[in-house]
């Protein structure tokens, strides 16, 4: 196998329904020069979502500071009766909603246009989604069975980056065991061994 799937090797984007709609509002920011604002879980594809926005854009990962709001009040404060010359968009976890709630930060609330917060894909997704990584990546071995794929969704709630991390360990230990199917085991044994690593097993 000289391509493994699940990791940025390979171009497989699998976009579940929250992505779309969520690329749709954000494209929809975009074209009215709007303001606007994504959320979601660490690992629930964000960044991967902006860089489809952006092509030669490699979005900025550091926290926007208060300092970064606080100036960002400032410009939108001024442009409350006046057409926005530049669309905006933030972007972070679920604390960034919450932050613009704060009094301090109304006049950027005032002007947010379009909003969405991205979730984690379905079971149903999720599945399709790993058969999808395998498909492009022209594996037709380790089949995953349902049991496995309930356990991965519970442990990953559907977000495509713990799902990336799962697969990766899962199909390196299948090569070497030569898997033809994984079953809970395996996964409940990779699990262990990634709880382990971060050392919050016990």
């Amino acid at each position: 196998m000289t391509i493994r799937p699940f990791t940025r090797e390979l171009d497989a984007c699998y976009e579940f329904q929250g992505h779309r709609e969520a690329y749709a509002r954000m494209l929809l920011a975009v074209e009215n020069r709007l303001l606007g604002v994504l959320t979601g879980e660490v690992g629930s594809g964000k960044s991967a979502l902006l860089r489809r926005l952006f092509r030669s854009l490699d979005p900025m990962r550091n926290e926007m500071s208060e300092a970064m709001l606080l100036e960002l009040r400032f410009v939108m404060s001024h442009q409350m009766d006046a057409r926005s010359l530049f669309p905006v968009l933030l972007a972070g976890q679920p604390e960034l909603r919450k932050r613009l709630r704060l009094k301090k930060y109304e006049a950027i609330s005032q002007r947010i246009g379009i909003q969405y917060h991205l979730g984690g894909m379905s079971r149903e997704e999720t599945a399709a989604y790993i058969r999808h990584h395998l498909e492009v990546a022209k594996l037709q071995r380790p089949v995953f069975s349902e049991s496995a794929i309930q356990m991965l969704y519970a442990a990953s709630q559907g977000l495509p980056r713990v799902v990336n991390q799962i697969c990766s360990q899962i199909l390196f230990e299948a090569e070497g065991n030569e898997t033809e199917v994984v079953e809970e085991m395996q996964i409940s044994r990779v699990l262990t061994d990634m709880e382990r690593q971060r050392g919050t097993a016990g």
